[in-house]
């Protein structure tokens, strides 16, 4: 009776023996970065996969009738390739049983590049979006010319709420 009861609290002991033997300083199966598969990869290998992927993005931001190409780097972003690979080595490794670990991937397994920004340079852009868009408004005006009244009508202008956009 006693071997009935721990037969099976032995055989996931084993199991997760086995997995956390098998996975041992690489990626769980089902881990992906930006959709970049590093399952099974070492630490390295995930790292020097991501270095070769470029990871300048480009952008197109339209606001109101103009439109503008920027790039990540415009923006301030920098990717962090060593946390984005720590990030995804985690992935699955928060339970204390490799077993849910793996299940979890199915869950858990796609990360996204690691960031940091750039304040000044986001704002650099914000702000020259801004004064790019914007245009103040016009009062009516009323002229006289040749002795004919003419009035042209007001109009309202553009503003662009910088916190809006960042």
């Amino acid at each position: 009776l006693l071997f009935v009861l721990l037969a099976p609290l032995l055989a996931i002991i084993m199991i997760n023996s086995l997995i956390a033997a098998q996975y041992e300083g690489v990626m769980y199966p089902g881990v992906s970065i930006a959709g970049n598969d590093v399952s099974g990869l070492s630490f390295r290998q995930a790292y020097d996969k991501l270095a070769s992927v470029p990871a300048q993005r480009s952008y197109t931001v339209k606001v109101a009738d103009k439109v503008f190409e920027t790039t990540s780097s415009d923006l301030g972003a920098d990717y962090d390739i060593e946390a984005t690979v720590r990030l995804a080595y985690s992935v699955g490794r928060q339970s204390g049983l490799p077993l849910m670990g793996i299940f979890s991937t199915r869950d858990d397994g796609q990360v996204g590049y690691s960031y940091s920004v750039d304040n000044k340079r986001l704002q650099t852009f914000t702000t020259s979006l801004v004064q790019s868009v914007g245009r103040p408004p016009q009062n009516a005006q009323v002229s006289v010319q040749n002795g004919n009244i003419t009035v042209s009508a007001d109009s309202a202008g553009v503003q662009v709420n910088r916190y809006e956009i960042m």
